[in-house]
């Protein structure tokens, strides 16, 4: 059928419904120095200003304005921040199937700059507002920091019959 996605590939498509956690804005110093931080969700951050540091394993990430960051799910990250640091952040799961997240695999922070479309005054509006047209445009900002990173490059292994 010409235009319509294989029966496996909706089924897939159904599955792949973020679990929020938290979604907020963050603006803070280096009192958000943390030296292991566990967290069984993904975090993506649209980092507007200032610069930290995350650290997993011997591999350390900064933290700038400008930039989408994921960081996959994970045991073992420290942050570090010596001045301040302004973001918005969501933290979530995205299960292809039941208890089995997209990125559990992945085991580096991945960024991309902030996509053009997405700005993060109006985000931090949206937030504050509380109703359903809010909650909607967050929706629709966070797919598109999602969308903005390398997703291609992380050889996420999804295809249909090996998930469903």
């Amino acid at each position: 059928m010409r235009g319509h996605l294989y029966r496996d590939s909706v089924l897939l498509l159904n599955k792949l419904q973020p679990e929020f956690l938290t979604v907020g804005a963050f603006d803070r110093g280096p009192e958000w120095n943390s030296p292991r931080v566990a967290s069984p969700y993904n975090r993506l951050y649209l980092v507007e200003s200032g610069r930290a540091v995350v650290h997993r394993g011997p591999r350390k990430t900064v933290l700038r304005g400008g930039r989408v960051y994921l960081l996959p799910l994970g045991p073992d990250y420290a942050f570090s921040c010596r001045k301040e640091l302004h973001k918005i952040y969501f933290h979530f799961r995205l299960d292809a199937v039941p208890g089995i997240d997209v990125f559990q695999n992945v085991g580096r922070v991945v960024s991309a700059p902030t996509p053009p479309q997405v700005s993060p005054k109006h985000l931090r509006l949206q937030l504050a507002k509380g109703n359903i047209e809010g909650h909607l445009r967050v929706a629709a900002m966070f797919q598109a920091c999602l969308l903005a990173l390398p997703l291609p490059q992380l050889g996420l292994d999804l295809q249909p019959k090996s998930v469903l």
